[in-house]
């Protein structure tokens, strides 16, 4: 009995749940059957718990492993520093090398931004 338990879906246990308040509810049930039901319903709100426990859980980023996400990443200011690497490769006054430099600079960190971005994605569409 204890395996069918774990194999009831969260909206199934939502639907029995909503059954048994609207049972409470009419005030048709006698006494002994309005505390069967609340036995009942406490128990389903206990799985329904430990459901939602369980899929938060699953989907904390603290959870993820530390080599796939970096600590702590502000994008907005790696955006920024990409902006500011841009402008300065469209000054004229810079030589070949260090626009080289720059663009190999500004490419990496577009690189990492998308690669950080693609591994949310992906984390994203494990919950879906």
């Amino acid at each position: 009995m204890a395996q069918k338990k774990n194999k009831t879906s969260y909206k199934s246990l939502i639907s029995n749940l909503e059954k048994i308040i609207k049972d409470l509810e009419s005030n048709k049930v006698s006494i002994d059957k309005s505390i069967d039901l609340y036995q009942k319903g406490m128990s389903l709100v206990v799985q329904c718990e430990k459901k939602l426990s369980n899929v938060e859980k699953n989907t904390n980023f603290k959870n993820t492993s530390k080599k796939s996400l970096p600590k702590q990443f502000d994008i907005e200011s790696k955006l920024k520093e990409v902006e500011e690497l841009i402008e300065k490769i469209r000054d004229d006054s810079i030589d070949i090398e260090e626009t080289e430099k720059l663009f190999m600079s500004t490419y990496e960190k577009i690189t990492y931004i998308e690669n950080y971005l693609n591994k949310i994605n992906i984390k994203i569409k494990k919950y879906e």
